[in-house]
């Protein structure tokens, strides 16, 4: 089996379509376990901890790691407020990161949506040639008849096949 690859028969063209989807695919794997490092390493188990807590509980349980032993009223002020503001701007950039990523993915939705791929076909240079005289034939066409263009009758219209009016009583009542 020397030389048949991986056993798909196709096109070249599927091959390489193959090949760049299984980049794609291997690309957001590597996104999705660096996400699971960062918050596994981040958060580790005081994120568990900290599920469902209040935002005093988790300022105490940081003020009893930092404070050791008895300490002065100023010093007590002054290490609440730090933990207090640390606690907020890491608030503040999380919720900076998650706007960048959903802005970065709203853009790269949008990017793939605006690429469209033109189909190729083995006839499209013939097809192409053909089309541009035809434009060019139609177009020449269209533009006397939207300059001559009358709302109303048109007399080379054949009629011969309906009634007369006259031929109908209420119609002939008004003429």
């Amino acid at each position: 089996m020397a030389g048949m690859g991986d056993g798909y028969v196709g096109t070249a063209q599927d091959a390489v379509r193959i090949r760049r989807l299984e980049k794609q695919r291997e690309a957001e794997r590597r996104k999705i376990q660096e996400l699971k490092n960062k918050t596994a390493s981040s958060k580790g188990q005081p994120g568990l901890l900290q599920f469902g807590s209040s935002t005093s509980e988790i300022l105490e349980t940081a003020f009893k790691k930092e404070t050791v032993g008895l300490v002065t009223r100023e010093e007590y002020v002054e290490k609440r407020v730090n933990i207090r503001t640390k606690i907020e701007e890491e608030e503040k950039e999380k919720l900076q990161k998650l706007q960048q990523e959903e802005e970065e993915l709203q853009l790269q939705k949008f990017k793939k949506r605006k690429i469209k791929v033109d189909p190729k076909l083995s006839f499209s240079d013939d097809f192409e040639i053909d089309n541009e005289e035809e434009e060019d034939e139609n177009k020449n066409k269209e533009s006397g008849r939207l300059g001559q263009r009358k709302f109303g009758k048109d007399p080379t219209v054949e009629t011969s096949f309906l009634p007369d009016r006259c031929d109908i009583p209420s119609s002939c009542l008004y003429t």
